[in-house]
C-alpha cells in the first residue's frame, strides 16, 4: 500500500514559493477558496501573501491558527489532520477579513498530462447524456487550473480558477477521465474527492519539469534557455503569426470559392460539373489529390416538417485540418484545426422543410484533408436524424504548399511547470493521474527516462518521494497495419512502462479502447475505472481488487513454439470473443516477425507459425492500431502489449570519434538521431537522420540490421584548384546498417576526421526501378546561444530576367540561430555558426546526377536547421525537369559535412573536397588555373568589340596573365571569325581566350547570346568543337536556373563535354560548386557570390562591400574557387565609388581563392598604381600550395597567410569601419623579413596610394599591424 498520507511541505517550501511582492491587505492563492477539497488525515498547510510582519490568524473548526510571517510578507499556517466530511468554514484575518465557505475533506487528486487529460465531459457529451444528467454530488469538485505558461521561473499563484461541484452544468468542464475516477472512488469510499486539473492538449513531458530536471537532455535544457529570452518569444510569436496568417491569406484570396460571382457557400452557385465523392473519407483518394489547400464540398439535403423552426444540432465528426459550414447560405459553424469533435447548432429559421443545401469548405495544410472515416455526420433534434453521410460533390478551391505549423509556445520546456503546477506545491495531494505521451510518440528512448526523471521531479518538488503516481498507457490509434510491423506508438507504450521500476507507480492499459481514427478516443469511462482499480488495489490498499490485465514475464521455447507466462491472469486468461487470440507476431534468428497462431493453455499462451521453425522472439499488440482486441484475464482486463526482444541500447546506438578524440559522433538508431560533441560538450544535439521515398520512410521506425566496426580511411590528392596542392585525407567511418518498419534497407555512413563530421544515406539494394525521395529528414540543431552568418536564397524566378537563385545575396550576419530567412527558399551554403569557442560550417559534397542541390530551410525552429529542397522552377527545362531526387538503387546521398572546430580549423579544412568524388580523369597538364583580363566588369557591354578585347589581350600579356575574358553577346558584336583572329593574336602574347556563353533554355528570359548552344551533349559538341578549332582555351556559362536535380546534371554534362573538347569551364549565375571542381578539373571557379559586378551596380553595394567580402572570403570561399572578380586599384566609373583603400582591394587578390583571377580591373586603372604593385599582381602565383589561417573575425577582419613554393603571402582585410590593431601570430615565419604592402597617404578611391616597406617578424613570431577603417594589406615573404 502506498503512503496514504501525503508529506506536508516545509516552511522552505512555502517561504521559497512566496515571491517578495508590495501587498496592501491579506490575500490568499486561488486554490484556497470557496468549495475546496483538503487533503485527509494529514496535516495541511494554508498561506498567502500581507503587508511584511503583518499580523494574520486562520480559524478552523472553532480553533484559531497564528499564521508564521516572513519578512517578505508571505504567511502560512498548518492545519490538524481531519478526516473526510465536511462541510466547515475558514477565516483568514489580518489588516482584511477573508471568509471561506462550504470546504470539504477528502482525497485530493491531481490530474495532468495533455489533451485526453484535458478532454472535459461536455467534449464527450455525445456517449455520456446519461452521466452527465445524473451527475449531480457535492462531494465530487474540481479546480480548473488556468492554461498559462512562464518560462522566467515558477508562479507564485494562479490567474484565475474556482472550485466547482458536480452537477450537469458544471461538471461539463470536468475532466473526463477525472470524473469517471473521481466517482468511482466516491462511491467505493464514501469520501469527497477533489481533482486539480492542470492539463493542456500536445504539450509534452518536458513542458511540466523544471529546468534542474532537464538539464541532463542536453536540447530540452537549451529550449528552457532559449525561451527565458523574452525577445526570441517575441520574434517567433511574430514569425508564425507572419508566416501562418500569410498562408492563410494567401490561400483564401486564391480560393476560386470565394473569387467567383457566386460564393461556393451560396445555395445557387452551380456544382453541376463538380466531382463525386462518397463522404465520409479524405481527399486523397479523389482528384483533389494530396496538395495542400482547400477543397469544397456540397450536396442537396431533404428535412422533415419536424426538424424545421427550430434549433437543432450538427454533430459534424472531424476534419483535418480546418472546416467552415453553411447551411442554405448560412454560416453555422467552423473550427480551426483537426482532433476536435465537431458540434455545431443550427439556429432556428434556417432549415427549410423539403430541399435544403449544406456546403463545407475544408482547409489542409499539410497534404490530404477531409472527412475523418467513422464519424457521425448529421442533423438532430435528438428525436429525428438526418444522415448526412453519403454522395457528396466537391471541387479543389485553392492549392498551397505546404505551410509548417505554429512553434506551439506554450509547450516548450518548463513553461508548464512554472505555470500550471509550481503554484499548487504547497497543496496537499493524494496522488497524481498522469495522461500524456502522445507529443513525445517518436522520441520514445529519451521518453523512456524523461517519463521517470517527471515523476521524480514532483515528488521532490512536493517533498513526498512516496507520492501515488498513476498514469494511462495510449491508446490504439492509427491506421491499423496489415502485417508485423515496426510501431513508434508501441515504442511508446513500452518507454511509459519504465515508471513501474519506481515506488508507488501504477500503469492502466488502454490498448482496447482507443479509435483508429481519432487521437482523443471518446471512452473515458473505461479509463477512469481502470486508474480507479490501481488506485484501489495499490492506493487505498484493496489488496484483493484485480487492477490489470495480464502482464508478460516469461517465455519458453519449446520446439517450434513458444510458451509464454504471465502475471496478473486475474482468474484466467480469457479470449473475450472465443476466437483465438489475435495479434501476435513470431519471429525467428532472422528477426524477421510474422503472424502468428496463439492459444491459451492454462495461465500460459502457446505461439507459432509454419513459417517460424526456431521461436526466438514474439511480439503481442506491437502495432500503432490493433483492432478488436481479444486478449484479457477473467477480470475483463486486457493483455499489455509487449514483445519478448527489447534491444540492447548498444545494438541501437554507437559512435565514431576523430582521429585526435575530440570530436565524437554519436548515432541513435532507434530514435533516429545524431548528436556532435566536440571535447566532451554536444555542439549539434539529437538531430534528425533519414530520408522519405515514395515507396518507403527511413526517418523514423529504424532498427538496427547490422554496426560496422569503427575503420580508418585515407585519401590523398592533388589540386590547383584548392588551397592546398597536396591534400590529405584521414578519417574514422562507421556505418549503421538499418532497416525501416517494412524491412527495407538504408545504411547511414558516419566519418569524423579532426576537421568535421559527414554523414551521408545509401540504398545497397539493386533495382531497374527508380526511386524518389520525397523529404529528407536531415537537421542540424544548435545550441541556445549560438550565433549564425547566413545567406538567404533568393526566390526561384525572381530577379534580373528571372535569372535567380543564383547565390548572390548579402549575408545576415552574426543573427540568433531560428532566425527566418527572409524569403521561401531558406539559406544557402557554406552556412557558419558559432557556439561559444567551437565554430561550425555546413556544406555538402559529392552531389552527382542522382540528387538535388539542398539548402537550408527558411524556418529553423528553436535553431533546428532542416534540409530544404528546390523550388519548383529549379528545373532544367530542355529535357526531363527532374526537380527531386530519384534514382535506381543501389543509391547514394551526397555528404552532409560539418566542419568543427576553432576559426583556423575550419578556415583551413579541406572537407569540401576531400568528401569530394575524385577526379574523373588524370589527364591534366593541360588544365592551367592563372588570371585573366575581363572588360565587362568595367566597361559594361559597349566593351565587348573586336578593338577593346585586343587591347584586354595586351593588357593581360603585360601583366603576364595567362587568360582574357570575352564576355557577353560576342557573336553579335564581334563575331565567330574575328573571334578566331582574336585567339590567333592572344597565342602569340601567350595569353588565351576565354568566351561567355547564356546557358539558358527557357528557365529565363536573358537576351544576351551565344544563348540555346549548350543544351544538348549534341549541341555542345558541336559548338565545343568549334571553339576548340578557333584556339578558345575555355567557356564562361552564366544564368543557370537553380539547384533541381535535371540542372545538376546539366552542369555535370557541361563540364564532361567541355573537358572531352579541352575547354576550361566557369559558371556565373550559378549554384555553389560543392566539391565539383576536384571531380572536373577543368571546373576552374564558379561564381555564386554577389561579386564585384554587383558593386559596380549601385552605391548601396559599395557602401556594404567591405564587410562584405571579408564574409564571402571567410565563408563562401572556405571550399569552393569563387568568382568574385576582385581588385579594383584604380576606381569605378561612373556614379559608384568604391568604398575601400587601393591595398584592400589589393589584399584580395590574395585572400579570394580562384581557379582563375578575373581582375576588376582596366588598362586605364593599372597605370595609376606603382610598379612594384603591378609587379606584385604580375608575380602573385596562379595556385596555392599551402594555407594558413592567421586572424579573423566575420564580424570584422580577415588575415590570411598563402604559400607557393618557398614564398608566402599574407593578406588583411579589415571590413570594419574602424581602425584595427592586430598582433598576428606568424611564428611559421619568425625572424623572416618581408615586404609589406599597404595604404599610402592620401589616396582616395579614382587616385589609389601605396606604400611599400621592409618589415621583419620577430623570432617569437608575434607582429603587429594597424590597419585602417575598411582597408588591408600584403605582406611577401621569401624562403
Amino acid at each position: 500500500m502506498y503512503g496514504s498520507t501525503p508529506h506536508r511541505l516545509s516552511l522552505f517550501l512555502l517561504l521559497l514559493l512566496c515571491a517578495p511582492l508590495l501587498r496592501a491587505e491579506v490575500r490568499l492563492p486561488r486554490l484556497i477558496g470557496d468549495g475546496m477539497v483538503l487533503q485527509r488525515d494529514t496535516e495541511v498547510d494554508v498561506w498567502g501573501w500581507a503587508d511584511a510582519g503583518e499580523t494574520v490568524t486562520v480559524t478552523f473548526d472553532g480553533k484559531t491558527y497564528p499564521a508564521e510571517p516572513a519578512a517578505d510578507g508571505c504567511w502560512h499556517a498548518t492545519l490538524p489532520a481531519h478526516p473526510a466530511g465536511g462541510p466547515y468554514t475558514m477565516t483568514v484575518a489580518g489588516s482584511n477579513t477573508i471568509e471561506l465557505s462550504d470546504i470539504l475533506f477528502g482525497d485530493v487528486w491531481l490530474c495532468s498530462g495533455q489533451s485526453n487529460m484535458e478532454y472535459s465531459m461536455g467534449m464527450v457529451a455525445s456517449l455520456y447524456e446519461d452521466e452527465i444528467a445524473a451527475s449531480t454530488n457535492d462531494r465530487i469538485r474540481q479546480f480548473n487550473v488556468p492554461k498559462e505558461f512562464d518560462f522566467q521561473g515558477p508562479r507564485e499563484d494562479y490567474g484565475g480558477g474556482e472550485w466547482s461541484s458536480a452537477d450537469p452544468e458544471s461538471v461539463r468542464n470536468f475532466t473526463a477521465v477525472g470524473y469517471f475516477f473521481a466517482r468511482e472512488i466516491n462511491e467505493r469510499y464514501d469520501v469527497p474527492v477533489g481533482l486539480i486539473n492542470a492539463s493542456l492538449g500536445g504539450s509534452p513531458a518536458e513542458a511540466w519539469m523544471t529546468p534542474e530536471a532537464l538539464r541532463d537532455y542536453t536540447g530540452l535544457y537549451d529550449d528552457a534557455l532559449r525561451y527565458r529570452d523574452t525577445a526570441y518569444v517575441s520574434q517567433v510569436r511574430r514569425s508564425d503569426r507572419e508566416r501562418i496568417g500569410g498562408w492563410y491569406a494567401e490561400l483564401k484570396d486564391q480560393d476560386a470559392g470565394y473569387t467567383g460571382a457566386t460564393p461556393w457557400s451560396d445555395p445557387a452557385a452551380d456544382d453541376a460539373d463538380w466531382s463525386t465523392t462518397t463522404l465520409p473519407a479524405l481527399w486523397n483518394d479523389t482528384e483533389a489529390g494530396d496538395t495542400p489547400g482547400s477543397v469544397w464540398y456540397r450536396r442537396s439535403f431533404e428535412v422533415p416538417a419536424g426538424l424545421t423552426g427550430k434549433e437543432v444540432q450538427l454533430p459534424f465528426g472531424n476534419l483535418i485540418d480546418a472546416d467552415s459550414v453553411w447551411i442554405n447560405g448560412t454560416f453555422v459553424g467552423g473550427f480551426g484545426s483537426r482532433y476536435v469533435p465537431r458540434n455545431y447548432t443550427v439556429p432556428a429559421g434556417i432549415l427549410q422543410t423539403g430541399e435544403n443545401t449544406i456546403a463545407v469548405r475544408v482547409v489542409s495544410s499539410g497534404g490530404s484533408g477531409g472527412f475523418i472515416p467513422e464519424k457521425t455526420y448529421a442533423l438532430t433534434d435528438g428525436t429525428t436524424t438526418v444522415d448526412l453521410s453519403g454522395e457528396w460533390q466537391y471541387r479543389r478551391g485553392g492549392e498551397m504548399d505546404p505551410l509548417r505549423g505554429p512553434t506551439f509556445i506554450q509547450w516548450k520546456p518548463t513553461g508548464l511547470y512554472h505555470a500550471m503546477i509550481a503554484p499548487l506545491l504547497p497543496y496537499a495531494l493524494k496522488g497524481v493521474l498522469w495522461y500524456q505521451g502522445e507529443s513525445n510518440v517518436g522520441r520514445d528512448r529519451q521518453y523512456a527516462t524523461l517519463f521517470p526523471g517527471l515523476i521524480e521531479n514532483w515528488r521532490e518538488e512536493m517533498e513526498d518521494p512516496d507520492l501515488p503516481f498513476l498514469a494511462v498507457q495510449l491508446p490504439n490509434f492509427g491506421t491499423p497495419q496489415e502485417q508485423p510491423g515496426e510501431s513508434g506508438w508501441a515504442r511508446m507504450r513500452e518507454a511509459q512502462e519504465e515508471i513501474l521500476s519506481l515506488n508507488n507507480t501504477g500503469l492502466a492499459t488502454t490498448i482496447d479502447i482507443g479509435e483508429w481514427n481519432d487521437i482523443h478516443p471518446l471512452n473515458k469511462l473505461d479509463v477512469g475505472k481502470r486508474l480507479a482499480l490501481l488506485a484501489q488495489r495499490d492506493v487505498y490498499g484493496d489488496a484483493k481488487v484485480i487492477a490489470e490485465g495480464p502482464v508478460y514475464s516469461s517465455m519458453a521455447v519449446k520446439g517450434n513454439t513458444a510458451v509464454l507466462s504471465f502475471d496478473h491472469v486475474g482468474g484466467g486468461l480469457e479470449s473475450s470473443d472465443g476466437t483465438p487470440l489475435r495479434h501476435f507476431a513470431i519471429a525467428g534468428a532472422d528477426g524477421e516477425f510474422v503472424r502468428a497462431e496463439a492459444r491459451i493453455e492454462g495461465e500460459t499462451v502457446v505461439v507459432s507459425s509454419p513459417e517460424v521453425a526456431a521461436p526466438e522472439a514474439v511480439r503481442y499488440a506491437w502495432a500503432d492500431a490493433p483492432e478488436d482486441i481479444n486478449f484479457y484475464n477473467a477480470a475483463g482486463l486486457p493483455a499489455r502489449p509487449f514483445r519478448t526482444d527489447v534491444p540492447e541500447a548498444a545494438a541501437e546506438t554507437g559512435a565514431v570519434s576523430s582521429p585526435d578524440g575530440r570530436i565524437r559522433a554519436i548515432v541513435d538508431l532507434e530514435a533516429a538521431t545524431y548528436t556532435i560533441e566536440v571535447d566532451g560538450e554536444p555542439v549539434l544535439y539529437a538531430g534528425k537522420l533519414g530520408v522519405v521515398r515514395e515507396d518507403g520512410d527511413f526517418a523514423s521506425l529504424l532498427r538496427s540490421v547490422a554496426q560496422s566496426e569503427e575503420r580508418e580511411v585515407r585519401d590523398s590528392y592533388t589540386s590547383k584548384n584548392a588551397k592546398k596542392y597536396q591534400i590529405s585525407y584521414v578519417a574514422n567511418e562507421r556505418t549503421w546498417h538499418a532497416a525501416n518498419a517494412d524491412g527495407q534497407r538504408m545504411d547511414i555512413v558516419f566519418r569524423v576526421a579532426d576537421d568535421g563530421v559527414a554523414f551521408r544515406y545509401v540504398f545497397p539494394d539493386t533495382t531497374t526501378e527508380v526511386k524518389k525521395i520525397t523529404r529528407e529528414a536531415t537537421t542540424f540543431p544548435f545550441r541556445a546561444g549560438t550565433r549564425a552568418w547566413l545567406q538567404p536564397k533568393t526566390e526561384a524566378q525572381s530577379g534580373f530576367e528571372h535569372t535567380n537563385p543564383s547565390y548572390e545575396a548579402h549575408y545576415m550576419s552574426d543573427i540568433p540561430v531560428g532566425t527566418p530567412a527572409p524569403g521561401d527558399n531558406g539559406w544557402v551554403y557554406p552556412a557558419l555558426f558559432r557556439y561559444q569557442d567551437t565554430w561550425i560550417l555546413l556544406t555538402e559534397a559529392d552531389l552527382g546526377t542522382t540528387y538535388c542541390g539542398t539548402a537550408l530551410q527558411q524556418y529553423s525552429p528553436d535553431g533546428e536547421y532542416a534540409i530544404n529542397f528546390p523550388q519548383e522552377p529549379e528545373v532544367f527545362t530542355n529535357g526531363v525537369p527532374t526537380l527531386n531526387p530519384e534514382s535506381s538503387l543501389p543509391w547514394r546521398t551526397p555528404w552532409r559535412i560539418i566542419a568543427l572546430g576553432d576559426l583556423a580549423t575550419v578556415q583551413e579544412s579541406t572537407l569540401g573536397t576531400d568528401l569530394a568524388a575524385p577526379a574523373v580523369t588524370t589527364e591534366t597538364d593541360w588544365i592551367q588555373p592563372g588570371k585573366a583580363s575581363w572588360s565587362w566588369i568595367l566597361k559594361k557591354d559597349g566593351g565587348t568589340v573586336y578593338d577593346v578585347q585586343r587591347d584586354y589581350i595586351d593588357f593581360a600579356a603585360d601583366m603576364d596573365w595567362q587568360y582574357c575574358l570575352i564576355d557577353a553577346s560576342w557573336d553579335q558584336t564581334i563575331g565567330y571569325d574575328s573571334v578566331a583572329l582574336l585567339a590567333d593574336y592572344a597565342k602569340t602574347k601567350d595569353v588565351e581566350l576565354l568566351l561567355w556563353y547564356n546557358s539558358a533554355g527557357s528557365w529565363n528570359t536573358v537576351p544576351f547570346t551565344p544563348k540555346d548552344k549548350l543544351l544538348t551533349h549534341e549541341s555542345r559538341m558541336e559548338e565545343f568543337g568549334k571553339l576548340r578549332d578557333m584556339g578558345v582555351r575555355g567557356i564562361k556559362v552564366d544564368f543557370f536556373g537553380g539547384d533541381g536535380q535535371s540542372m545538376i546534371a546539366y552542369y555535370h554534362g557541361v563540364l564532361e563535354d567541355a573537358a572531352a573538347n579541352g575547354l576550361l569551364c566557369n559558371f556565373h549565375g550559378a549554384t555553389l560548386p560543392r566539391g565539383l571542381h576536384r571531380t572536373y578539373p577543368n571546373y576552374m571557379t564558379a561564381e555564386a557570390v554577389f561579386g564585384y559586378e554587383m558593386i559596380t551596380f549601385g552605391q548601396g553595394a559599395a557602401d556594404r562591400a567591405p564587410m562584405h567580402m571579408v564574409l564571402s572570403a571567410m565563408i563562401r570561399n572556405v571550399y569552393d574557387p569563387m568568382d568574385f572578380t576582385p581588385v579594383n586599384l584604380g576606381g569605378i566609373p561612373g556614379r559608384v565609388e568604391r568604398t575601400t583603400t587601393a591595398a584592400y582591394e589589393l589584399a584580395t587578390a590574395v585572400a579570394m581563392l580562384s581557379g582563375i583571377q578575373h581582375y576588376a580591373e582596366q588598362p586605364e586603372g593599372m597605370e595609376k598604381v606603382p610598379e612594384y604593385v603591378r609587379d606584385f599582381l604580375r608575380e602573385l602565383p596562379n595556385y596555392w600550395e599551402d594555407v594558413r589561417f592567421v586572424d579573423g573575425d566575420p564580424n570584422s577582419h580577415y588575415v590570411v597567410a598563402r604559400r607557393h613554393g618557398d614564398r608566402w603571402y599574407v593578406a588583411g582585410l579589415n571590413g570594419a569601419d574602424s581602425a584595427k590593431d592586430l598582433e598576428l601570430d606568424l611564428g611559421w615565419l619568425g625572424g623572416r623579413t618581408g615586404t609589406l604592402i599597404a595604404a599610402g597617404p592620401g589616396g582616395t578611391a579614382d587616385d589609389p596610394s601605396f606604400r611599400e616597406e621592409e618589415i621583419q617578424v620577430p623570432a617569437a613570431g608575434s607582429w603587429n599591424v594597424s590597419v585602417g577603417p575598411k582597408d588591408g594589406f600584403v605582406l611577401v615573404f621569401e624562403e
